[in-house]
Protein backbone atom coordinates (compact mmCIF):
# COMPACT_ATOMS: atom_id res chain seq x y z
CA UNK A 1 0.00 0.00 0.00
CA UNK A 2 1.06 3.91 -0.96
CA UNK A 3 0.60 6.75 1.39
CA UNK A 4 -3.06 7.40 2.40
CA UNK A 5 -5.12 9.51 0.53
CA UNK A 6 -4.68 12.74 1.57
CA UNK A 7 -7.90 15.24 1.71
CA UNK A 8 -9.02 16.03 -2.12
CA UNK A 9 -10.12 19.12 -3.84
CA UNK A 10 -13.68 17.94 -2.81
CA UNK A 11 -15.23 18.25 0.40
CA UNK A 12 -19.17 17.40 -0.40
CA UNK A 13 -20.72 19.66 2.06
CA UNK A 14 -23.15 22.20 1.16
CA UNK A 15 -24.56 25.31 3.04
CA UNK A 16 -27.77 27.18 2.07
CA UNK A 17 -27.94 30.88 2.87
CA UNK A 18 -31.47 30.94 4.84
CA UNK A 19 -31.52 35.08 4.84
CA UNK A 20 -34.01 37.59 5.87
CA UNK A 21 -36.80 38.57 3.81
CA UNK A 22 -37.12 38.93 -0.32
CA UNK A 23 -39.81 41.15 -0.64
CA UNK A 24 -38.60 43.96 -3.38
CA UNK A 25 -35.39 43.08 -5.92
CA UNK A 26 -32.93 45.39 -3.73
CA UNK A 27 -33.71 44.86 0.20
CA UNK A 28 -30.62 44.92 2.31
CA UNK A 29 -30.00 41.18 3.50
CA UNK A 30 -30.63 39.82 7.05
CA UNK A 31 -27.59 37.96 8.69
CA UNK A 32 -26.77 34.67 7.63
CA UNK A 33 -27.32 31.73 8.90
CA UNK A 34 -26.77 28.35 7.24
CA UNK A 35 -27.75 24.64 7.87
CA UNK A 36 -25.14 21.64 6.66
CA UNK A 37 -26.21 19.51 4.49
CA UNK A 38 -23.53 16.43 3.92
CA UNK A 39 -23.60 14.31 0.83
CA UNK A 40 -27.01 12.64 1.59
CA UNK A 41 -25.68 9.14 0.62
CA UNK A 42 -28.86 7.45 2.36
CA UNK A 43 -30.92 9.38 -0.11
CA UNK A 44 -28.95 7.35 -2.98
CA UNK A 45 -31.25 5.24 -4.92
CA UNK A 46 -28.15 2.72 -6.31
CA UNK A 47 -28.49 1.41 -9.39
CA UNK A 48 -25.41 0.00 -10.72
CA UNK A 49 -23.42 -2.84 -9.52
CA UNK A 50 -21.07 -3.31 -6.88
CA UNK A 51 -17.87 -5.99 -7.33
CA UNK A 52 -16.60 -6.01 -3.88
CA UNK A 53 -12.94 -7.40 -2.91
CA UNK A 54 -10.42 -7.62 -0.29
CA UNK A 55 -7.01 -7.30 0.40
CA UNK A 56 -6.03 -10.12 3.42
CA UNK A 57 -2.56 -10.62 5.55
CA UNK A 58 -2.38 -14.08 5.97
CA UNK A 59 -0.30 -16.13 3.67
CA UNK A 60 -3.38 -18.90 3.72
CA UNK A 61 -5.71 -16.31 1.84
CA UNK A 62 -7.87 -18.38 0.70
CA UNK A 63 -9.20 -19.72 4.24
CA UNK A 64 -9.18 -16.00 5.38
CA UNK A 65 -11.41 -14.68 2.22
CA UNK A 66 -13.95 -17.25 2.96
CA UNK A 67 -14.40 -16.40 6.96
CA UNK A 68 -15.04 -13.16 5.47
CA UNK A 69 -17.16 -13.96 3.39
CA UNK A 70 -19.22 -16.33 5.82
CA UNK A 71 -19.21 -13.24 8.33
CA UNK A 72 -19.83 -10.52 5.66
CA UNK A 73 -22.54 -12.17 3.85
CA UNK A 74 -20.93 -12.50 0.69
CA UNK A 75 -17.79 -13.67 -1.32
CA UNK A 76 -15.20 -11.07 -2.63
CA UNK A 77 -15.15 -10.78 -6.73
CA UNK A 78 -11.26 -9.78 -6.01
CA UNK A 79 -8.62 -10.60 -3.74
CA UNK A 80 -5.96 -8.00 -3.40
CA UNK A 81 -2.17 -9.28 -4.02
CA UNK A 82 1.00 -7.46 -3.77
CA UNK A 83 4.24 -9.38 -5.72
CA UNK A 84 7.73 -8.30 -6.18
CA UNK A 85 8.97 -9.61 -9.76
CA UNK A 86 11.58 -11.37 -8.26
CA UNK A 87 9.57 -13.17 -5.09
CA UNK A 88 9.91 -16.76 -7.20
CA UNK A 89 7.62 -18.93 -9.42
CA UNK A 90 6.41 -20.43 -6.10
CA UNK A 91 5.31 -17.49 -4.40
CA UNK A 92 3.61 -16.20 -7.40
CA UNK A 93 1.71 -19.89 -7.98
CA UNK A 94 0.83 -19.54 -4.20
CA UNK A 95 -0.80 -16.16 -3.85
CA UNK A 96 -2.79 -16.14 -7.25
CA UNK A 97 -4.22 -19.71 -6.34
CA UNK A 98 -5.24 -18.60 -2.67
CA UNK A 99 -7.34 -15.96 -4.93
CA UNK A 100 -8.92 -19.03 -7.19
CA UNK A 101 -9.52 -21.37 -4.13
CA UNK A 102 -11.61 -18.49 -2.73
CA UNK A 103 -13.57 -18.00 -5.72
CA UNK A 104 -11.91 -14.45 -6.19
CA UNK A 105 -9.91 -13.12 -9.20
CA UNK A 106 -6.50 -12.05 -8.51
CA UNK A 107 -6.21 -8.31 -8.59
CA UNK A 108 -2.34 -7.62 -8.42
CA UNK A 109 -0.39 -4.97 -7.94
CA UNK A 110 3.30 -5.85 -9.43
CA UNK A 111 5.88 -3.54 -8.12
CA UNK A 112 9.70 -3.19 -9.25
CA UNK A 113 12.03 -1.98 -6.52
CA UNK A 114 14.10 1.07 -8.82
CA UNK A 115 13.30 4.22 -10.92
CA UNK A 116 10.90 3.59 -13.65
CA UNK A 117 14.02 5.09 -15.98
CA UNK A 118 15.95 1.87 -15.14
CA UNK A 119 12.89 -0.05 -15.77
CA UNK A 120 12.12 1.97 -18.61
CA UNK A 121 15.69 1.35 -19.74
CA UNK A 122 15.66 -2.58 -19.66
CA UNK A 123 17.69 -2.95 -15.98
CA UNK A 124 14.89 -5.32 -14.80
CA UNK A 125 13.62 -6.98 -18.10
CA UNK A 126 14.71 -10.68 -16.69
CA UNK A 127 12.65 -10.40 -13.80
CA UNK A 128 10.14 -9.08 -15.57
CA UNK A 129 9.83 -12.14 -17.71
CA UNK A 130 10.56 -14.38 -14.95
CA UNK A 131 7.40 -12.89 -13.75
CA UNK A 132 5.56 -13.16 -16.32
CA UNK A 133 6.74 -17.03 -16.60
CA UNK A 134 5.31 -17.88 -13.72
CA UNK A 135 1.82 -15.95 -13.71
CA UNK A 136 1.34 -17.61 -17.20
CA UNK A 137 2.47 -21.44 -15.84
CA UNK A 138 -0.37 -20.20 -13.23
CA UNK A 139 -2.89 -19.43 -16.28
CA UNK A 140 -1.79 -22.31 -18.01
CA UNK A 141 -3.49 -24.33 -15.62
CA UNK A 142 -7.21 -23.71 -17.24
CA UNK A 143 -10.22 -23.82 -15.66
CA UNK A 144 -10.55 -20.11 -16.44
CA UNK A 145 -8.13 -19.01 -14.37
CA UNK A 146 -7.41 -15.24 -15.18
CA UNK A 147 -6.39 -11.84 -13.46
CA UNK A 148 -5.66 -8.52 -13.26
CA UNK A 149 -2.60 -6.78 -13.30
CA UNK A 150 -1.71 -3.28 -12.04
CA UNK A 151 2.27 -2.35 -12.68
CA UNK A 152 3.99 -0.34 -10.67
CA UNK A 153 0.79 1.13 -8.70
CA UNK A 154 0.86 4.76 -7.26
CA UNK A 155 3.46 5.95 -9.45
CA UNK A 156 2.35 9.30 -9.07
CA UNK A 157 3.60 9.72 -5.49
CA UNK A 158 6.79 9.56 -4.21
CA UNK A 159 6.86 7.36 -2.04
CA UNK A 160 7.37 4.29 -4.11
CA UNK A 161 11.26 4.31 -6.08
CA UNK A 162 9.82 4.53 -9.19
CA UNK A 163 7.23 7.50 -8.41
CA UNK A 164 7.11 11.02 -9.83
CA UNK A 165 8.57 10.46 -13.36
CA UNK A 166 5.56 10.77 -15.80
CA UNK A 167 7.31 10.13 -19.10
CA UNK A 168 9.48 7.35 -17.73
CA UNK A 169 6.93 5.73 -15.68
CA UNK A 170 4.54 5.34 -19.32
CA UNK A 171 7.50 3.36 -21.05
CA UNK A 172 8.06 1.12 -17.85
CA UNK A 173 4.66 0.50 -17.93
CA UNK A 174 4.37 -0.56 -21.60
CA UNK A 175 7.72 -2.45 -21.04
CA UNK A 176 5.62 -4.45 -18.75
CA UNK A 177 2.72 -4.78 -20.99
CA UNK A 178 4.68 -5.77 -23.92
CA UNK A 179 6.92 -9.00 -22.41
CA UNK A 180 3.71 -10.05 -21.62
CA UNK A 181 2.23 -10.26 -24.78
CA UNK A 182 5.11 -11.33 -26.46
CA UNK A 183 4.91 -14.76 -24.15
CA UNK A 184 0.99 -14.84 -25.46
CA UNK A 185 -0.86 -13.77 -22.50
CA UNK A 186 -3.39 -11.58 -24.04
CA UNK A 187 -6.89 -9.98 -22.74
CA UNK A 188 -8.69 -13.68 -22.50
CA UNK A 189 -6.31 -14.23 -19.26
CA UNK A 190 -4.84 -10.65 -17.94
CA UNK A 191 -6.65 -7.25 -18.15
CA UNK A 192 -4.47 -4.21 -17.02
CA UNK A 193 -5.00 -2.28 -14.55
CA UNK A 194 -3.55 1.79 -14.51
CA UNK A 195 -3.54 2.49 -10.63
CA UNK A 196 -2.82 5.78 -9.69
CA UNK A 197 -3.10 7.09 -6.09
CA UNK A 198 -6.07 9.67 -5.14
CA UNK A 199 -3.68 12.70 -5.23
CA UNK A 200 -0.79 13.31 -6.90
CA UNK A 201 2.81 14.42 -5.79
CA UNK A 202 3.33 18.34 -7.22
CA UNK A 203 4.05 19.20 -9.98
CA UNK A 204 2.26 16.22 -12.35
CA UNK A 205 -1.26 15.02 -12.38
CA UNK A 206 -2.99 11.74 -13.08
CA UNK A 207 -3.36 12.33 -16.36
CA UNK A 208 0.42 12.97 -17.04
CA UNK A 209 1.12 9.17 -16.25
CA UNK A 210 -1.54 7.61 -18.21
CA UNK A 211 0.39 5.31 -20.79
CA UNK A 212 -2.63 5.31 -22.90
CA UNK A 213 -5.92 3.58 -24.27
CA UNK A 214 -4.36 0.55 -26.15
CA UNK A 215 -2.69 -0.94 -23.31
CA UNK A 216 -5.23 0.06 -20.03
CA UNK A 217 -8.42 -1.82 -19.77
CA UNK A 218 -9.67 -0.53 -16.94
CA UNK A 219 -8.65 2.51 -14.27
CA UNK A 220 -8.13 1.53 -10.40
CA UNK A 221 -7.16 4.06 -8.03
CA UNK A 222 -6.02 3.99 -4.03
CA UNK A 223 -8.27 6.27 -1.95
CA UNK A 224 -8.21 6.34 2.18
CA UNK A 225 -9.48 7.86 5.47
CA UNK A 226 -6.60 8.00 6.91
CA UNK A 227 -8.83 9.60 10.13
CA UNK A 228 -5.09 11.57 11.46
CA UNK A 229 -6.93 14.49 12.75
CA UNK A 230 -9.04 14.59 9.91
CA UNK A 231 -12.22 12.92 8.69
CA UNK A 232 -12.83 12.23 5.18
CA UNK A 233 -15.80 10.99 4.00
CA UNK A 234 -16.63 9.36 0.97
CA UNK A 235 -17.14 11.45 -1.26
CA UNK A 236 -14.20 13.62 -0.37
CA UNK A 237 -12.18 10.28 -1.09
CA UNK A 238 -13.31 8.97 -4.00
CA UNK A 239 -15.59 11.94 -5.71
CA UNK A 240 -13.12 14.29 -6.69
CA UNK A 241 -10.69 11.58 -8.32
CA UNK A 242 -13.59 10.40 -10.25
CA UNK A 243 -14.19 13.90 -11.81
CA UNK A 244 -10.68 14.40 -12.49
CA UNK A 245 -9.98 10.70 -14.40
CA UNK A 246 -13.58 11.29 -16.11
CA UNK A 247 -12.51 15.28 -17.40
CA UNK A 248 -8.80 14.34 -17.99
CA UNK A 249 -8.19 10.45 -18.74
CA UNK A 250 -10.52 7.96 -19.97
CA UNK A 251 -14.38 8.12 -18.79
CA UNK A 252 -15.57 4.66 -21.51
CA UNK A 253 -13.50 2.39 -19.23
CA UNK A 254 -14.37 0.85 -15.22
CA UNK A 255 -12.93 2.61 -12.91
CA UNK A 256 -12.30 0.26 -9.75
CA UNK A 257 -11.25 1.55 -6.43
CA UNK A 258 -8.26 -0.97 -6.48
CA UNK A 259 -7.19 0.41 -2.67
CA UNK A 260 -9.52 1.59 0.11
CA UNK A 261 -9.86 1.59 3.41
CA UNK A 262 -11.17 3.92 6.49
CA UNK A 263 -10.10 4.03 10.14
CA UNK A 264 -12.02 4.69 13.06
CA UNK A 265 -10.93 7.62 14.80
CA UNK A 266 -13.36 10.57 14.40
CA UNK A 267 -16.06 9.50 12.74
CA UNK A 268 -18.59 6.76 12.13
CA UNK A 269 -16.58 3.77 10.11
CA UNK A 270 -19.66 2.06 9.81
CA UNK A 271 -21.71 4.83 8.29
CA UNK A 272 -18.48 5.20 6.03
CA UNK A 273 -18.71 1.68 4.87
CA UNK A 274 -22.11 2.08 3.66
CA UNK A 275 -21.19 5.20 2.21
CA UNK A 276 -18.69 3.19 0.04
CA UNK A 277 -21.20 0.76 -1.29
CA UNK A 278 -23.81 2.99 -1.87
CA UNK A 279 -21.35 5.67 -3.85
CA UNK A 280 -19.57 3.18 -6.18
CA UNK A 281 -23.55 1.80 -6.84
CA UNK A 282 -24.66 5.36 -7.95
CA UNK A 283 -21.20 6.78 -10.48
CA UNK A 284 -21.55 5.36 -13.45
CA UNK A 285 -17.54 4.81 -14.34
CA UNK A 286 -17.15 2.50 -10.97
CA UNK A 287 -17.99 -1.38 -10.45
CA UNK A 288 -16.11 -2.23 -7.80
CA UNK A 289 -13.62 -1.99 -5.15
CA UNK A 290 -10.70 -3.76 -3.24
CA UNK A 291 -11.05 -3.43 0.84
CA UNK A 292 -7.33 -2.73 2.37
CA UNK A 293 -8.37 -5.35 5.23
CA UNK A 294 -4.81 -4.93 6.74
CA UNK A 295 -3.47 -3.80 9.98
CA UNK A 296 -0.96 -1.31 9.35
CA UNK A 297 -0.70 2.44 9.40
CA UNK A 298 -4.69 2.40 11.24
CA UNK A 299 -7.14 0.36 11.91
CA UNK A 300 -8.21 -0.27 8.27
CA UNK A 301 -9.45 -3.60 9.26
CA UNK A 302 -13.07 -4.79 8.54
CA UNK A 303 -12.76 -6.81 11.84
CA UNK A 304 -10.93 -5.48 14.39
CA UNK A 305 -10.55 -6.97 17.81
CA UNK A 306 -12.84 -9.46 16.91
CA UNK A 307 -16.30 -7.20 16.65
CA UNK A 308 -16.95 -6.49 12.69
CA UNK A 309 -18.10 -3.77 10.41
CA UNK A 310 -21.81 -3.64 10.68
CA UNK A 311 -21.28 -1.06 8.08
CA UNK A 312 -19.85 -3.27 5.87
CA UNK A 313 -22.02 -6.17 6.12
CA UNK A 314 -25.15 -4.00 5.05
CA UNK A 315 -22.91 -3.00 2.31
CA UNK A 316 -22.98 -6.54 1.26
CA UNK A 317 -26.18 -7.44 1.54
CA UNK A 318 -27.19 -4.55 -1.02
CA UNK A 319 -29.21 -5.84 -4.26
CA UNK A 320 -26.48 -4.22 -6.15
CA UNK A 321 -23.48 -5.76 -4.52
CA UNK A 322 -23.14 -8.80 -6.35
CA UNK A 323 -20.23 -12.19 -6.99
CA UNK A 324 -18.98 -12.97 -10.01
CA UNK A 325 -16.27 -15.41 -10.71
CA UNK A 326 -15.08 -16.41 -12.83
CA UNK A 327 -15.64 -12.94 -14.35
CA UNK A 328 -16.03 -14.56 -17.68
CA UNK A 329 -17.61 -11.72 -18.96
CA UNK A 330 -14.48 -9.82 -18.61
CA UNK A 331 -12.05 -11.65 -20.13
CA UNK A 332 -12.98 -12.22 -24.21
CA UNK A 333 -11.13 -10.94 -27.15
CA UNK A 334 -11.10 -6.95 -27.67
CA UNK A 335 -11.95 -4.49 -25.00
CA UNK A 336 -14.00 -4.86 -21.40
CA UNK A 337 -17.77 -5.20 -22.31
CA UNK A 338 -18.21 -1.66 -20.19
CA UNK A 339 -19.97 1.61 -21.30
CA UNK A 340 -22.78 2.73 -19.02
CA UNK A 341 -22.90 6.01 -20.92
CA UNK A 342 -22.52 4.07 -24.25
CA UNK A 343 -25.63 1.60 -23.00
CA UNK A 344 -27.85 4.46 -22.06
CA UNK A 345 -27.28 6.16 -25.25
CA UNK A 346 -30.27 4.06 -26.94
CA UNK A 347 -30.85 5.10 -30.74
CA UNK A 348 -34.14 6.81 -31.38
CA UNK A 349 -35.70 9.51 -29.43
CA UNK A 350 -35.99 8.38 -25.40
CA UNK A 351 -39.18 10.40 -25.86
CA UNK A 352 -42.21 7.38 -25.24
CA UNK A 353 -44.54 7.60 -28.10
CA UNK A 354 -47.80 10.01 -27.88
CA UNK A 355 -46.04 12.25 -25.11
CA UNK A 356 -44.74 15.58 -25.75
CA UNK A 357 -40.89 15.89 -24.15
CA UNK A 358 -38.16 18.43 -24.03
CA UNK A 359 -35.08 18.99 -25.92
CA UNK A 360 -32.28 20.95 -26.30
CA UNK A 361 -31.23 24.14 -28.32
CA UNK A 362 -27.13 24.88 -29.22
CA UNK A 363 -25.75 28.03 -29.18
CA UNK A 364 -22.73 28.66 -30.44
CA UNK A 365 -20.25 32.12 -29.72
CA UNK A 366 -21.42 33.70 -33.04
CA UNK A 367 -24.73 34.17 -31.68
CA UNK A 368 -25.82 30.65 -33.93
CA UNK A 369 -28.47 28.87 -32.74
CA UNK A 370 -29.88 25.01 -33.47
CA UNK A 371 -32.88 23.80 -32.06
CA UNK A 372 -33.39 20.11 -32.22
CA UNK A 373 -36.37 18.29 -32.70
CA UNK A 374 -35.75 15.52 -30.31
CA UNK A 375 -32.72 13.56 -28.07
CA UNK A 376 -31.60 11.27 -30.69
CA UNK A 377 -28.14 10.43 -32.82
CA UNK A 378 -29.87 11.71 -36.15
CA UNK A 379 -31.95 14.56 -35.48
CA UNK A 380 -33.59 17.48 -37.48
CA UNK A 381 -33.22 20.89 -36.60
CA UNK A 382 -33.81 24.72 -37.10
CA UNK A 383 -31.03 26.79 -37.47
CA UNK A 384 -31.52 30.44 -36.82
CA UNK A 385 -29.46 33.73 -35.90
CA UNK A 386 -30.16 35.76 -32.97
CA UNK A 387 -28.73 38.75 -31.06
CA UNK A 388 -24.94 39.34 -31.07
CA UNK A 389 -21.92 37.15 -29.85
CA UNK A 390 -21.72 37.99 -26.59
CA UNK A 391 -25.11 38.15 -25.50
CA UNK A 392 -26.59 35.32 -23.15
CA UNK A 393 -28.97 33.28 -25.32
CA UNK A 394 -32.03 31.65 -23.73
CA UNK A 395 -35.15 29.82 -25.32
CA UNK A 396 -38.84 30.53 -23.15
CA UNK A 397 -42.21 30.88 -24.26
CA UNK A 398 -43.19 34.78 -24.33
CA UNK A 399 -46.20 34.17 -25.32
CA UNK A 400 -47.84 31.08 -23.84
CA UNK A 401 -48.27 29.14 -27.21
CA UNK A 402 -46.29 26.06 -26.08
CA UNK A 403 -43.16 26.46 -27.92
CA UNK A 404 -39.96 28.23 -26.69
CA UNK A 405 -38.46 30.58 -29.09
CA UNK A 406 -35.54 32.79 -28.83
CA UNK A 407 -34.46 35.48 -26.44
CA UNK A 408 -30.97 37.29 -25.30
CA UNK A 409 -29.54 38.96 -22.16
CA UNK A 410 -26.96 41.75 -22.64
CA UNK A 411 -24.64 41.06 -19.23
CA UNK A 412 -23.37 44.53 -19.62
CA UNK A 413 -26.41 46.49 -19.67
CA UNK A 414 -29.09 44.17 -18.55
CA UNK A 415 -31.15 44.62 -21.87
CA UNK A 416 -33.66 42.04 -22.86
CA UNK A 417 -34.98 41.20 -26.51
CA UNK A 418 -37.26 38.19 -27.06
CA UNK A 419 -38.81 36.74 -30.30
CA UNK A 420 -42.04 35.09 -30.42
CA UNK A 421 -40.81 33.19 -33.54
CA UNK A 422 -38.11 30.33 -34.28
CA UNK A 423 -36.71 31.69 -36.98
CA UNK A 424 -34.52 34.82 -37.64
CA UNK A 425 -36.19 38.39 -36.85
CA UNK A 426 -36.01 41.41 -34.94
CA UNK A 427 -37.38 41.35 -31.38
CA UNK A 428 -41.18 41.23 -30.72
CA UNK A 429 -40.48 42.63 -26.60
CA UNK A 430 -37.39 44.26 -25.33
CA UNK A 431 -37.18 46.17 -21.47
CA UNK A 432 -33.89 46.27 -19.23
CA UNK A 433 -33.99 43.86 -16.36
CA UNK A 434 -31.24 43.03 -13.64
CA UNK A 435 -27.58 44.20 -13.19
CA UNK A 436 -24.18 43.73 -14.92
CA UNK A 437 -23.28 40.08 -14.02
CA UNK A 438 -26.69 39.08 -13.47
CA UNK A 439 -27.50 35.25 -14.70
CA UNK A 440 -30.24 35.09 -17.11
CA UNK A 441 -33.02 32.18 -16.60
CA UNK A 442 -36.34 31.40 -18.49
CA UNK A 443 -39.19 29.88 -16.63
CA UNK A 444 -43.05 29.83 -15.48
CA UNK A 445 -42.80 31.09 -11.97
CA UNK A 446 -46.39 31.70 -10.85
CA UNK A 447 -48.03 29.05 -13.11
CA UNK A 448 -50.25 30.71 -15.34
CA UNK A 449 -48.27 28.65 -18.40
CA UNK A 450 -45.79 31.92 -19.66
CA UNK A 451 -42.82 31.82 -19.46
CA UNK A 452 -40.88 35.04 -18.02
CA UNK A 453 -37.51 35.95 -17.20
CA UNK A 454 -35.61 36.20 -13.73
CA UNK A 455 -31.85 36.89 -12.90
CA UNK A 456 -29.29 35.34 -10.53
CA UNK A 457 -26.71 37.40 -8.72
CA UNK A 458 -24.12 35.14 -8.03
CA UNK A 459 -22.34 37.82 -5.69
CA UNK A 460 -25.17 37.67 -3.29
CA UNK A 461 -26.60 34.48 -3.99
CA UNK A 462 -30.85 35.57 -4.71
CA UNK A 463 -32.86 35.18 -7.15
CA UNK A 464 -34.75 37.85 -8.91
CA UNK A 465 -38.40 37.08 -10.69
CA UNK A 466 -40.57 38.87 -12.89
CA UNK A 467 -43.73 37.72 -13.76
CA UNK A 468 -44.64 39.74 -16.86
CA UNK A 469 -42.08 40.20 -19.28
CA UNK A 470 -41.49 44.46 -18.10
CA UNK A 471 -38.69 46.03 -16.67
CA UNK A 472 -39.00 47.28 -13.13
CA UNK A 473 -38.73 46.18 -9.76
CA UNK A 474 -38.72 42.26 -9.39
CA UNK A 475 -42.10 40.11 -8.31
CA UNK A 476 -40.70 37.62 -6.09
CA UNK A 477 -36.73 38.11 -4.79
CA UNK A 478 -35.20 35.50 -2.38
CA UNK A 479 -32.22 34.04 -1.43
CA UNK A 480 -31.56 30.50 -1.96
CA UNK A 481 -27.79 29.19 -2.20
CA UNK A 482 -23.70 30.34 -1.53
CA UNK A 483 -22.40 33.33 -3.63
CA UNK A 484 -21.11 31.74 -7.20
CA UNK A 485 -23.34 28.97 -7.32
CA UNK A 486 -24.59 27.76 -11.21
CA UNK A 487 -28.50 28.08 -11.13
CA UNK A 488 -31.27 26.71 -13.42
CA UNK A 489 -34.72 26.23 -13.88
CA UNK A 490 -37.15 23.52 -13.69
CA UNK A 491 -40.56 22.24 -12.89
CA UNK A 492 -39.03 19.36 -10.00
CA UNK A 493 -42.27 18.15 -8.55
CA UNK A 494 -44.40 18.68 -11.43
CA UNK A 495 -46.66 21.16 -10.20
CA UNK A 496 -46.69 23.10 -13.17
CA UNK A 497 -44.81 26.14 -11.47
CA UNK A 498 -40.63 26.66 -12.40
CA UNK A 499 -38.31 27.10 -9.65
CA UNK A 500 -34.89 27.10 -8.69
CA UNK A 501 -31.90 24.50 -8.43
CA UNK A 502 -28.80 25.19 -8.01
CA UNK A 503 -25.39 23.17 -9.24
CA UNK A 504 -22.26 23.75 -6.74
CA UNK A 505 -19.43 22.97 -9.03
CA UNK A 506 -17.17 22.77 -5.42
CA UNK A 507 -19.08 19.70 -4.21
CA UNK A 508 -20.55 18.88 -7.35
CA UNK A 509 -23.67 19.19 -5.43
CA UNK A 510 -27.20 19.52 -7.03
CA UNK A 511 -29.86 21.76 -5.01
CA UNK A 512 -33.56 21.80 -5.63
CA UNK A 513 -36.24 24.20 -4.42
CA UNK A 514 -39.66 22.84 -5.20
CA UNK A 515 -41.48 26.79 -4.46
CA UNK A 516 -40.13 30.01 -5.23
CA UNK A 517 -39.56 31.31 -1.52
CA UNK A 518 -36.49 31.34 0.70
CA UNK A 519 -35.96 28.20 2.74
CA UNK A 520 -33.43 25.09 1.99
CA UNK A 521 -33.89 22.32 -0.82
CA UNK A 522 -35.89 20.02 -0.72
CA UNK A 523 -33.85 17.66 -2.88
CA UNK A 524 -30.12 17.33 -2.83
CA UNK A 525 -27.47 14.39 -4.77
CA UNK A 526 -24.68 14.45 -6.13
CA UNK A 527 -24.72 14.84 -9.83
CA UNK A 528 -22.08 15.75 -12.90
CA UNK A 529 -18.49 17.34 -12.15
CA UNK A 530 -17.08 20.68 -12.26
CA UNK A 531 -17.58 22.38 -15.52
CA UNK A 532 -20.46 20.85 -16.57
CA UNK A 533 -22.96 23.08 -17.40
CA UNK A 534 -26.57 21.50 -16.19
CA UNK A 535 -29.57 22.39 -16.94
CA UNK A 536 -33.07 20.42 -16.56
CA UNK A 537 -35.96 19.78 -19.21
CA UNK A 538 -38.72 17.13 -19.14
CA UNK A 539 -37.06 14.55 -21.08
CA UNK A 540 -39.68 11.71 -20.98
CA UNK A 541 -42.64 13.44 -21.04
CA UNK A 542 -43.86 12.72 -17.85
CA UNK A 543 -44.79 16.38 -16.36
CA UNK A 544 -41.31 16.52 -14.19
CA UNK A 545 -38.46 17.98 -15.00
CA UNK A 546 -35.14 16.36 -14.08
CA UNK A 547 -31.40 17.21 -14.72
CA UNK A 548 -28.69 16.81 -17.72
CA UNK A 549 -25.82 17.81 -17.73
CA UNK A 550 -23.25 18.82 -21.11
CA UNK A 551 -20.12 18.50 -20.50
CA UNK A 552 -17.59 20.37 -22.70
CA UNK A 553 -14.72 17.81 -22.60
CA UNK A 554 -16.52 14.94 -23.96
CA UNK A 555 -18.48 17.06 -25.85
CA UNK A 556 -21.57 14.98 -24.39
CA UNK A 557 -24.76 15.72 -22.87
CA UNK A 558 -25.86 13.01 -19.94
CA UNK A 559 -29.54 13.28 -19.46
CA UNK A 560 -31.25 11.49 -16.25
CA UNK A 561 -34.90 10.85 -16.00
CA UNK A 562 -35.07 10.89 -12.27
CA UNK A 563 -33.86 13.61 -9.73
CA UNK A 564 -31.47 11.24 -8.19
CA UNK A 565 -27.70 10.63 -8.56
CA UNK A 566 -26.93 7.60 -10.67
CA UNK A 567 -26.02 7.05 -14.23
CA UNK A 568 -27.31 8.55 -17.28
CA UNK A 569 -30.51 7.41 -18.84
CA UNK A 570 -30.09 8.71 -22.03
CA UNK A 571 -26.61 10.38 -24.17
CA UNK A 572 -26.47 12.80 -26.98
CA UNK A 573 -23.05 13.19 -29.08
CA UNK A 574 -23.00 16.73 -29.47
CA UNK A 575 -19.63 16.49 -31.25
CA UNK A 576 -18.63 20.33 -30.64
CA UNK A 577 -18.42 23.02 -28.38
CA UNK A 578 -21.98 24.78 -27.26
CA UNK A 579 -23.81 26.15 -24.70
CA UNK A 580 -26.84 23.99 -24.05
CA UNK A 581 -30.38 25.56 -23.34
CA UNK A 582 -33.98 23.80 -22.89
CA UNK A 583 -36.27 23.75 -25.76
CA UNK A 584 -40.17 22.54 -25.78
CA UNK A 585 -40.22 19.71 -28.32
CA UNK A 586 -42.20 19.55 -31.46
Amino acid sequence: MGRPLQPLLLICVAAFACLGSAACAYDAPAPFETESHAFALDAIEADGVVLAGAYVPEWESAASLDALGAWGGGRMTFDGTFHQIYEGDGSTHHLLEEAWRAHSTPFANVMIDDSARAIALGDHDAGIRSFALGVKRWLDAGGGRSLILAPLQEMNGDWVPYGVDPANYRAAYRRVYDIFHELGVDSTQVRWAFAPNGWSTPPHRIADYYPGDDVVDLIAFSGYNFTQGHWSPVTEVAAGVVAELRDTVNDKIPYLIGQVGSGSAGGDKDAWMRDLFRFVAADPNLVGFVYFNFDKETDWLLVPGGEGSAGWRDGMAMAETQHEWPLTRWFQPGPLPFGPYAEAARTGDPCPEGRRCDTVGLVDGSAHLEVLDAIRPVRGETSLVFGNPGDVHLLGDWDCDGLRTPGIFRPATGEVALRNHLSTGPADVTFTFGDAGDIPLAGDFNGDGCETLAVYRPSEGRVFMKNTLTGGAADLAFYFGNPSDKPFVGDFDGDGVDTLGLHRESTGMVFLRNSNTQGNADASFYYGNPGDQLIAGDWDGDGIDTIAVYRPSTEVLYLRNENTPGNASHTLVIGRPERVLVARGM
